[in-house]
């Protein structure tokens, strides 16, 4: 017996919020934005996250994933152009 798959799709307007957050409501948002800021912890999260986010960028930028780095292997064309969209 197969397993049933379905397509969902989201349009992610703006993310991140907890429920009890209605992301169109400017105040609800920076309140919450100032409550999260003065938490105690809150520099060394963002730096950590900083962190991760820098190390990541930065091997991303270390390689030309179209270049053709194996001699052993066709290169063959691009079925369809790259996007992120």
């Amino acid at each position: 017996m197969g397993k049933e798959f379905k397509n969902t799709g989201m349009h992610h307007f703006e993310g991140g919020w907890p429920k009890e957050i209605d992301p169109s409501d400017e105040d609800a948002k920076a309140r919450f934005r100032r409550r999260v800021e003065k938490e105690e912890n809150w520099y060394s999260k963002l730096k950590t996250l900083f962190n991760t986010t820098e190390n990541a960028i930065l091997q991303n930028n270390a390689i030309n994933v179209y270049d053709h780095y194996f001699n052993d292997v066709i290169p063959s064309d691009l079925k369809e152009m790259p996007s992120a969209m």
